[in-house]
């Protein structure tokens, strides 16, 4: 979904309006002029004519008084080149009605947006588009949050292709279809930075055999011919978030790869030594952090909205 296709245009650029309520006819100036439609609430919206398909949709608060009386409206804005520009858009074309001043601005993937409209209980009581709510709803791994009873599935039906049409429903950005470029990318994506230290010490011995059970075990459940063609680990352990990790891959034959990070959750830590217990934290397919779905409580209790 492009980012513009969300939008419905009212009023083209250079285009004057009457606004009820208000003494006098509003330009539209270098915009087009309309609104975003979701399932459970409409936003007024703005385009600017500099707008791209790279750009994120931004939601401007205003907060002001009409006759005393306290007013607010969320405008969503495309081809802002900052936030400033953004709020002084909305205030331009929506806040100077109700002598409106920014209370936020908030940056949004266009699913993301869908999905917060989408959501009824944000939506109960009109009210200004709280950023936490937006926020959570950027990127998850699918609309229902997966329960596991060990190695069985029991939401979804129990069945692991519901799960994962429900992953690939929620596949912004095709992350899952689209090929693992291999662990050198990856972590220079995430911005490590390798330790180089003369002792560091790599937990070979214990990691090792791990990795050679789950090859064992990916194998053995294996079917229709998918194995395991080869399985690569990060040559010694690099920095991430200022803890000391260790990267593994699977590259299976159908072309897709799994990949798992392991961390030291000692900050302090300057080396990995053997005693030290490193735990999982994100686990990939191909493009995709599927971590969530894997292992959705992970410590504590989380919940995907269902959209």
């Amino acid at each position: 979904m492009r980012n513009i296709d969300i939008f419905k245009p009212l009023y083209a650029p250079h285009v004057s309006r009457v606004v009820e309520g208000f003494d006098s006819v509003i330009n539209s100036g270098p915009c087009s002029i309309g609104f975003i439609k979701g399932q459970y609430r409409d936003l007024n919206a703005i385009v600017t004519e500099t707008a791209t398909d790279d750009d994120q949709w931004r939601i401007v608060n205003l907060k002001g008084k009409i006759n005393q009386v306290p007013a607010f409206d969320s405008i969503a804005v495309l081809g802002a080149v900052d936030n400033d520009h953004a709020s002084a858009l909305a205030q331009l074309q929506f806040g100077r009605m109700f002598d409106a001043v920014e209370d936020d601005v908030i940056e949004t993937s266009t699913q993301g947006l869908i999905r917060h409209l989408s959501t009824p209980q944000y939506h109960k009581n009109k009210q200004l588009t709280h950023r936490n709510h937006l926020v959570y709803l950027q990127d998850i791994p699918c609309g229902v949050v997966p329960g596991w009873d060990g190695i069985e599935l029991i939401t979804h039906d129990g069945k692991t292709a519901n799960l994962l049409l429900d992953m690939q429903r929620h596949d912004d950005h095709s992350g899952l279809l689209s090929s693992f470029d291999g662990l050198a990318l990856l972590l220079e994506s995430i911005d490590a930075e390798y330790a180089d230290f003369d002792s560091i010490i790599v937990e070979y011995r214990y990691l090792d055999k791990l990795m050679s059970m789950l090859h064992k075990a990916m194998q053995t459940a294996s079917k229709g011919g998918v194995k395991v063609l080869k399985v690569e680990q990060s040559e010694k352990p690099f920095r991430h978030k200022k803890v000391l990790n260790i990267a593994v891959s699977y590259d299976f034959e159908d072309g897709q790869t799994i990949t798992i990070l392991f961390h030291n959750p000692d900050r302090d830590a300057k080396r990995i030594a053997p005693q030290d217990t490193l735990l999982s934290w994100k686990i990939m397919m191909n493009n995709r952090d599927v971590t969530g779905v894997i292992q959705p409580n992970q410590g504590s209790k989380q919940a995907f909205v269902h959209s």
